[in-house]
């Protein structure tokens, strides 16, 4: 169901380092945020939210390492 839709979207489904709209989104507003915080010059703001992006991309990156593992696991054991 998710690839038909992803697909009806024109998304490259089967290629997972496609980014979406929404990433593009995501993207977007982190930077209008970041700028803005430098114009004003609020520094504090400015490391805080870096600090908040750097413990999002590490969680991300838990969750990718998790997942790859549970998806090899899986084919080894439909592979025994």
């Amino acid at each position: 169901m998710i690839a038909t839709v992803g697909a009806d979207l024109g998304l490259d489904v089967d290629n997972p380092l496609v980014r979406t709209m929404e990433d593009d989104f995501h993207c977007a507003a982190n930077s209008q945020v970041l700028k803005d915080l430098h114009r004003r010059k609020d520094w504090n703001g400015l490391l805080e939210y870096a600090l908040l992006l750097a413990e999002t991309e590490t969680a991300q990156r838990a969750q990718i390492r998790w997942l790859a593992k549970e998806a090899a696991d899986a084919m080894a054991a439909g592979l025994q």
